[in-house]
C-alpha cells in the first residue's frame, strides 16, 4: 500500500487546444500515476481545465488573478498553493513536464532537511506528438527514451521549482510563462535564506515540445509587453540566477553534496561577462538562433522549448 504523499504539485493549463491537448494530458495524468500520488492543484479556467480536474480527481482553482492581457499572475497560485497545501513540500511545475524518476526522492530531502531546501533542475526536451504510454513500466520506457532520443536543455531553462510550504510569504505580479521570474525565484529564495540544490541528476523531468502559439509566437512570448514588465520587476541583473548558482546538488542515488564542479564556480563571472557584453547580445542570440534551427532541421527534430 502507498504511503501518504507529502507533496502538492501546482500548475496552470493552458487551453486544452491542438498539441497542448495532448501534451498537457499527458503530463497532469502522469502525475497522478506517481507514487505516492501528490496532491494535485491547477490553476485557472481555460477551456478543457476543469473538465480534466473533474475526470482525474484533481483540485481546481478557476479564480486567479492575471494581468491586463489575461495572464495568470504566478505571484496569486504561488501564495494561495502554499495557503492550500496540507503537504510539508510544494513544487511548481508546467503542464508539460513528466517526471520521469527521482521526484520522491526529492521530495523526501525536502521535507526532511532541518534547514529550507529549494531545489530546481534542469528538464530534457522530447517530442511527444501524440499520448504516452502510462501502462505500468512508463517511467523506465520513458527514462530510456530521454536518454536515446532526447535533448538536455541549459541551466537557464527552469521549468518546476519545489520548496517547503510557507518559504514564499509574498511575491511581485509576475506574468508566468513569461521569462524572469523562473531565475529570479532562485534569487530570491536564497535571499530567503533557502539553499538552493541542483536536482538534475537526481530527477528526471522531461519536457514535450511545443511552439508559441497559444500567445501569438515566440516574439510575444519573450519581447512582448508582459516580458517587458516582468524584466522590469527583476530590475537588477544580478537577480538572474540560473541553476548553476546551486550551492548543493544531488547525486543520482540522492545524496546532498556541495555543488563544487566549474560550471557552479563559473556561475556568476559569467553573469557579469555577459552582462558586459549586453550590447552585443541581439547579434548573438539571432546567430545563435540561426545555429539551432540548422541543428534542429538536420536532427529532423521540433521546436525546443
Amino acid at each position: 500500500m502507498s504511503r501518504e504523499s507529502r507533496l502538492t504539485l501546482l500548475s496552470t493549463p493552458k487551453a486544452f487546444t491542438g498539441i497542448f491537448e495532448v501534451i498537457q494530458r499527458n503530463a497532469i495524468t502522469s502525475w497522478t500515476r506517481l507514487d505516492p500520488r501528490p496532491d494535485i492543484i491547477l490553476f485557472g479556467d481555460d477551456a478543457g481545465t476543469a473538465e480534466l480536474c473533474a475526470e482525474l480527481g484533481l483540485r481546481h482553482v478557476p479564480d486567479v488573478r492575471t494581468t491586463d492581457l489575461g495572464t495568470p499572475l504566478l505571484s496569486d497560485m504561488f501564495l494561495r498553493g502554499q495557503e492550500l497545501a496540507t503537504t510539508p513540500v510544494v513544487c511548481w511545475t508546467n503542464a508539460d513536464i513528466v517526471f520521469a524518476s527521482g521526484l520522491g526522492a526529492a521530495v523526501d530531502a525536502v521535507a526532511d532537511s532541518p534547514s529550507p531546501l529549494y531545489a530546481v533542475g534542469r528538464r530534457v526536451d522530447i517530442d511527444q506528438p501524440t499520448p504516452l504510454d502510462l501502462d505500468p513500466g512508463w517511467q523506465e520506457r520513458l527514462a530510456e527514451r530521454a536518454a536515446t532520443d532526447g535533448e538536455r536543455k541549459p541551466a537557464n531553462w527552469i521549468d518546476w521549482f519545489m520548496f517547503p510550504t510557507g518559504l514564499f510569504t509574498e511575491l511581485p505580479e509576475f506574468a508566468i510563462g513569461r521569462p524572469g521570474y523562473d531565475p529570479w525565484l532562485i534569487w530570491k529564495a536564497a535571499e530567503l535564506g533557502a539553499t538552493v540544490v541542483d536536482a538534475t541528476d537526481l530527477v528526471l523531468a522531461v519536457h514535450q515540445r511545443h511552439d508559441y502559439s497559444h500567445v501569438g509566437g515566440r516574439k510575444v512570448a519573450f519581447r512582448g509587453p508582459e516580458a517587458e514588465a516582468n524584466a522590469a520587476i527583476v530590475d537588477d541583473w544580478r537577480h538572474y540566477h540560473s541553476i548553476n548558482y546551486a550551492r548543493r546538488r544531488f547525486t543520482p542515488d540522492g545524496r546532498l553534496v556541495p555543488a563544487t564542479s566549474l560550471p557552479y564556480r563559473l556561475a556568476k563571472p559569467r553573469s557579469y561577462l555577459a552582462h558586459a557584453l549586453r550590447f552585443t547580445r541581439p547579434l548573438r542570440q539571432r546567430l545563435l538562433g540561426e545555429h539551432a534551427t540548422r541543428k534542429r532541421s538536420g536532427q529532423g527534430s521540433g521546436t525546443t522549448r
